[in-house]
C-alpha cells in the first residue's frame, strides 16, 4: 500500500468546486479525498460517524496553477487556527478547494470493485465497496471504471 498523505495527480472530467475553511492542526494534500465535520471544518475523510463527504482536494491546482506544476504541494495549517470562509474568496482566510465533479482514481482494499458498485471510505486515500468493512458506511460514491495501477475511478456525483 502507498505511503498514506503522500499528495498525487487528481483528474478528471467536469469541476464542481467548493470552499471549505481549514481546520486548525491538519494539514491538506492534493488529491486526497476531504471531508467536514460536525463544526463544518475541513478534515480529512475516514471511517467516522461525524464526517460528510466534500470531494478530493485541488487547492494547489487552483486558482494560480492549471497546468499542476505544484502537485507536491499542500496547505499546511498545522499551527494555524481555524479558516474563515467569506463571502469574497479572495478575503477568506486558511480555505481549503475540493472538487466533487471530476472522477479520481484511489485505491481499494477488500473484494475487486465493479463499475457500478457503491463506494465507502476507509481514510482519506482509499475505498471499499463491502461495507461490512468499515464502521459507519460513509458512502462517497460509485465505482466508475478501472483507472492506472489497478487503482479505480470513482463518480461522486453518483
Amino acid at each position: 500500500m502507498q505511503t498514506r498523505n503522500v499528495s498525487r495527480p487528481a483528474r478528471g472530467e467536469f469541476r464542481r468546486l467548493t470552499v471549505t475553511a481549514a481546520k486548525g492542526g491538519l494539514q491538506y494534500f492534493n488529491g486526497q479525498m476531504l471531508a467536514t465535520d460536525a463544526a463544518g471544518l475541513a478534515a480529512p475523510l475516514a471511517d467516522a460517524a461525524d464526517l460528510r463527504f466534500r470531494g478530493v482536494v485541488v487547492e494547489p491546482l487552483l486558482p494560480d496553477d492549471s497546468q499542476g506544476y505544484k502537485r507536491g504541494f499542500h496547505l499546511d495549517n498545522t499551527h494555524g487556527a481555524d479558516g474563515i470562509v467569506r463571502g469574497d474568496q479572495d478575503s477568506s482566510e486558511r480555505i481549503v478547494r475540493s472538487d466533487i465533479g471530476f472522477r479520481y482514481a484511489f485505491q481499494y482494499t477488500g473484494p475487486t470493485p465493479v463499475p457500478g458498485n457503491d463506494a465507502y471510505a476507509v481514510d482519506d486515500e482509499t475505498f471499499t465497496v463491502d461495507p461490512a468493512l468499515t464502521t459507519h458506511a460513509v458512502r462517497i460514491g460509485q465505482v466508475d471504471r478501472i483507472g492506472p495501477m489497478g487503482w479505480y475511478f470513482l463518480d461522486f456525483l453518483r
